[in-house]
């Protein structure tokens, strides 16, 4: 699975409201993932691992201030969402004595990070890959555990505002090393997280859907060897899956799917001319007519050489 390496973050008024990369700056040198959440013009976070150092930046409309994060050993944040200015929850993961790893989240209340207490998994290994909170008192994360790296399982936890609980998910049987990489939630009774899935086929999209009451497995027709790495949903019935397939050429090209409410359908993307590798990492829906996803390009340079470049796409 591809780590996410930057994140494209847009507003229902402008089509770029934050862009957050890689290296970005200073401050940011050196990152080894990024991930970002807006929430008004002069309110914008994005947090990062640098080796095993999680790290916090705020634009406060004008620059991006380094923020003190407090954590264990070895702490890493893959994902944060902020429902409001003075609000975020940011997850990962962190070691612990064993050298295996723990579900880490931390809360921002608008002045000081703090590390939240993460239910047990009841497995040696876990991590927390990405969170939405559709408000202050209710966010979905979603994560891996399992006792080794070949037997990772999918899960998902839901903070209350005060705790957080492990919730029931879809049993996936015939497959193996699932995968839930993205979450979006539109409301709080409407989330989706997507991933995929090995099968004797191949890789499989993963498709969950929280309806209010339970999670449902919801299917990606003409979809075989197909890879869902974000999710953005502006409402219940709109959502941008992205990702990456292998063409009939076998050339690896970038992918989109859209929910309308009822059922999901793969969507045409362009692709860079001579590209030999091309691929979405994340995807950002400020409306449910307006998209942007990024992600990389490869291509053959004169001397033989390959080039990665920046891709980004929008409709």
């Amino acid at each position: 699975m591809r780590q996410r390496i930057f994140a494209w973050l847009a507003a229902a008024s402008s089509a770029v409201a934050c862009t957050v990369t890689v290296g970005a700056g200073a401050a940011t040198a050196g990152v080894a993932g990024v991930s970002g959440s807006w929430t008004g013009p002069s309110a914008c976070t994005a947090i990062a691992f640098t080796g095993g150092a999680p790290l916090a930046e705020r634009w406060n409309g004008t620059s991006w201030q380094a923020q003190t994060v407090p954590g264990p050993s070895g702490a890493s944040l893959y994902g944060v969402s902020c429902p409001g200015a003075g609000s975020c929850i940011a997850v990962g993961s962190h070691k612990t004595g064993s050298q295996a790893y723990a579900t880490l989240a931390e809360a921002w209340n608008g002045t000081s990070w703090t590390v939240q207490p993460t239910p047990p998994t009841g497995s040696s290994e876990a991590s927390l890959t990405d969170v939405s909170c559709p408000a202050s008192s209710d966010c979905v994360a979603i994560g891996s555990a399992g006792n080794n790296p070949t037997q990772q399982v999918p899960f998902i936890g839901r903070w209350n505002g005060t705790n957080w609980a492990i919730q029931k998910t879809p049993a996936l049987s015939g497959t193996s090393l699932p995968f839930l990489s993205s979450v979006s939630c539109s409301a709080a009774s409407s989330c989706t997280a997507i991933g995929s899935y090995q099968t004797s086929s191949g890789e499989q999209p993963l498709v969950e859907h929280w309806n209010g009451t339970s999670w449902v497995l919801q299917p990606v027709p003409g979809a075989t060897n197909h890879v869902l790495d974000a999710v953005s949903c502006p409402s219940a019935t709109s959502c941008t899956a992205t990702g990456y397939y292998a063409n009939s050429a076998n050339v690896l090209v970038t992918l989109a799917a859209h929910w309308n409410g009822h059922a999901w359908a793969i969507q045409p993307t362009p692709n860079p001319a001579h590209a030999t590798e091309s691929s979405f990492s994340d995807v950002s829906c400020p409306t449910i007519t307006v998209c942007e996803a990024v992600g990389l390009t490869h291509a053959t340079t004169k001397t033989g050489g390959l080039q990665d470049k920046t891709l980004i796409e929008g409709n």
